[in-house]
């Protein structure tokens, strides 16, 4: 009996320290049935998408590099709006985001994406959200928590 919980506690440590680093989404059709899962990387290792932490008045800001562009989410944790700043978006160049709940349903979709935009997240519960950004070809995934 002690083996088993041993082994179970074990098992479920192991699970909660890689399921941090992994989301999914969920792919719906026009009539909301789930067409397509897929797992995708919270954490980027890739040289060219680097993410930073910085502090400012608003709270903790995250930054990362994605291609040319660098993007600015602040504050995370949020109560309210989330910052959202792209520096050197080329001109003509589409970004849109999208906001996921953890089971994957889209709460918040915004196209056309500028320099600067604000995400109102304070009607929605407090919880964990995945945010993904979609600057031309690239994407950027952030976990954004919801105080």
């Amino acid at each position: 009996m002690k083996n088993l919980i041993t082994t179970t506690t074990a098992l479920i440590f192991t699970l909660a320290l890689f399921a941090q680093d992994q989301a999914i989404e969920f792919t719906y059709d026009a009539t909301g049935n789930r067409t397509e899962r897929h797992i995708i990387e919270l954490k980027k290792d890739n040289p060219d998408n680097k993410s930073t932490g910085k502090s400012t008045e608003a709270g903790e800001a995250f930054a990362e590099t994605l291609g040319e562009s660098e993007i600015i989410i602040f504050p995370n944790p949020v109560k309210g709006e989330l910052s959202i700043e792209i520096t050197n978006q080329r001109q003509g160049q589409s970004a849109t985001l999208e906001v996921f709940s953890l089971s994957g349903k889209s709460v918040v979709k915004k196209e056309k994406v500028k320099d600067k935009t604000k995400v109102d997240m304070s009607k929605l519960p407090p919880g964990t959200y995945i945010l993904k950004i979609r600057l031309g070809k690239e994407t950027s995934t952030w976990k954004v928590v919801k105080e």
